[in-house]
């Protein structure tokens, strides 16, 4: 495994990145984290050596432990363990059975908020004196182990003939600390301000120790989606050899299956035995043998489709029947992958069932009509209902206390590259938007929209192919800016200027004062050759945003480039570069705007002092676009000659 990066950086390395892809693929394919990590005991030989009594101590289980809490949990005085692991079970209590009574002495410290100390007293220190003039000192902390959090319970060990003559605190904020009266063993409640320590009552928590059962693994594992996944397009040949396409909006179950398999022979002939009941519920079912799939891998020979045809007539097989092809087989293995993190083959028999066009559950091993009818009820309540059948235990959905944006996650793949990853991701969040609220669902199909259009764009894809995205986020949304920008920006792209004007226009009609949309409209009216109304348009935009560089560096660039002598504005230009240097002197761009300005006031020897300073900021940023444009416009410089668009 690959060791963090030592620095700060946005752009680890390659192997780096690559370490952290095979630990997935390990973890996806069953292995722990980081192997086997048993909890162990040592134990101090009070010298120089400590000895492991993990087992002794019944300490040293066999799981992949993780977390540590300690706490007197039954008040009887010791030390009781609470641990946790990454596998089952998830958590253990670890009772203190030590045979000697315990002679310890415990303390909650209770801070008053108007000392200046937290109620919790997190970083208070107590001192405890012994009869034979020992100290014991201990510190009350916010969290002290690996996603673990021990009592706040300061816990003494006073030995078997020790006794406390003085208790001293030293509150968070307080140089002096506070004396308390000295307490016999027990469990004891210091305030702070009081100096005495009251008496605490708390009940014993009985926990019945129950020894742990692991079930045997069932013969067939049914996986329920707590969110269905849209179905692939499920095509298989007839015994004729025609193509013939799965509809997954009724309620449909695909079986696979092997003349070989006898499970499979077995649960064919037990479904064929209840098809009556099966068609009653409205379910249709498609067998799909794979064993033509699997000789092409192979490069052996399938069965004769009239022999397979055969085989089913003596199973009495009343429903459809077919021959997957390897392609089939290999989408109905990532549609029982993709749900689950941990990676497994598809077995045989395996079964899947669909419903509006999304697998809504799959079962490896032999399927009963039973489970089938059973699951259609499930399917039959409530939607909010449905993710509840996908866990063995009841409980709470944390959905509605930590909601996901989908725009907000599919950023974070965008940012890291993925950009294949966002897209599918939308896509997902696009059929499952919100069905309630008209107004609510426009918008948040607006915003995935959008996103999807950016996905392409950061990909550098032709601009015809994000704008159907574009397109449809504005028309749900007119008043998404950042759908109308790009929106508008790709019309341009595309030599569509016009239709890009309106957008804007509209968009502005509505919010006169949104400075990156007429900042846009601008740039429209300057690719439209419209040099007077991007001026009039970038001096209402400073306005707004006086000191913006973009709409700074765009007006003097049109005052100073424009082929219109009539409209050209040299004087004007002049004044806008000086304030562009004094702010934004460390920027090319603003730089490069800067000397167009001077050039066009016929100062062209400080303008190719200018482009000469741009250019070698160029060369540093590696920026070959910016470098050619440069020198370009210095040819014309050193000739006596303003750069015109």
């Amino acid at each position: 495994m690959s060791q963090s990066p030592s620095k700060e950086t946005t752009t680890p390395g390659q192997g780096y990145l690559d370490a952290w892809q095979d630990l997935a693929t390990r973890i996806r394919n069953g292995n722990s984290f980081s192997g086997r990590e048993p909890n162990s005991v040592f134990l101090n030989t009070r010298g120089k050596r400590f000895a492991d009594v993990s087992l002794m101590s019944g300490f040293g289980l066999p799981d992949d432990g993780r977390a540590l809490a300690i706490t007197d949990w039954d008040r009887d005085g010791d030390l009781d363990l609470w641990v946790s692991n990454r596998t089952g079970p998830r958590v253990r209590l670890l009772r203190n059975d030590y045979l000697t009574k315990a002679n310890t002495l415990a303390l909650r410290l209770e801070g008053d908020p108007s000392k200046g100390t937290p109620r919790d007293a997190i970083g208070a220190i107590a001192t405890i004196t012994l009869s034979d003039r020992t100290k014991l000192t201990r510190q009350v902390t916010a969290g002290d182990g690996f996603l673990s959090q021990s009592s706040k319970w300061l816990h003494f060990g006073l030995g078997s003939k020790a006794t406390t003559t003085k208790i001293q605190v030293t509150w968070p904020g307080q140089t002096a600390g506070e004396t308390f009266e000295a307490k016999p063993s027990g469990r004891w409640h210091l305030r702070q301000g009081t100096g005495k320590a009251t008496a605490a009552k708390q009940a014993a928590i009985a926990l019945k120790a129950t020894p742990l059962t692991l079930p045997s693994p069932p013969p067939t594992m049914e996986t329920y989606l707590s969110e269905p996944r849209s179905a692939p397009t499920l095509r298989y040949r007839t015994w004729s050899g025609s193509t013939a396409t799965i509809d997954t909006q009724p309620l449909t179950l695909t079986l696979l299956w092997a003349s070989w398999c006898q499970p499979c022979l077995k649960e064919m002939e037990l479904l064929s035995t209840q098809h009556k009941a099966i068609q009653n519920a409205g379910i249709q079912v498609v067998a799909l043998n794979i064993e033509e799939a699997q000789a092409k891998i192979e490069g052996t020979e399938a069965p004769s489709p009239k022999a397979l045809e055969q085989r089913l007539r003596k199973l009495n097989w009343p429903f459809a029947s077919g021959r997957a092809s390897q392609e089939m087989v290999e989408a109905l293995d990532q549609a029982q992958r993709n749900p689950l993190y941990k990676q497994e083959a598809l077995p045989l028999p395996s079964s899947f069932l669909w419903h509006r066009g999304s697998l809504v559950s799959f079962t490896k091993g032999a399927v009963s009509a039973d489970s089938i009818l059973a699951q259609t009820q499930r399917l039959q309540q409530p939607v909010s209902k449905h993710p509840d059948h996908a866990i063995p235990f009841p409980g709470r959905w944390s959905n509605d206390h930590f909601i996901t944006h989908p725009v907000a996650i599919s950023r974070v793949y965008l940012e890291g590259g993925y950009n294949e990853h966002a897209r599918r991701y939308l896509e997902e969040a696009l059929a499952k938007v919100d069905e309630g609220e008209a107004a609510k669902r426009r918008y948040q199909e607006a915003d995935i929209q959008y996103m999807l259009g950016e996905t392409y764009r950061l990909e550098n894809a032709l601009p015809k192919i994000a704008l159907p995205f574009y397109q449809r986020a504005t028309k749900l949304n007119p008043q998404h800016s950042k759908a109308t920008l790009a929106h508008a920006r790709t019309l341009t792209a595309l030599r569509r200027g016009k239709e890009a004007a309106t957008i804007l226009q509209t968009f502005l009609k509505r919010a006169p004062k949104q400075h990156d949309v007429l900042v846009q409209l601008g740039n429209t009216y300057q690719s439209l050759g419209q040099d007077d109304q991007a001026a009039a348009i970038y001096e209402f935009a400073l306005k707004v945003k006086p000191d913006d560089f973009q709409t700074l560096n765009q007006l003097c660039w049109v005052l100073s480039t424009s082929r219109n002598p009539a409209f050209r504005n040299p004087r004007r230009a002049l004044s806008l570069a000086q304030k562009i240097l004094q702010r934004f002197s460390n920027n090319p761009h603003a730089i490069d705007t800067a000397a167009t300005a001077l050039a066009s006031n016929q100062q062209f020897e400080k303008a190719s002092q200018l482009t000469q300073r741009a250019l070698a900021m160029a060369w540093k940023q590696r920026n070959d676009r910016l470098i050619k444009e440069l020198k370009g416009r210095l040819s014309l410089y050193q000739q006596g000659k303003p750069f015109l668009r």
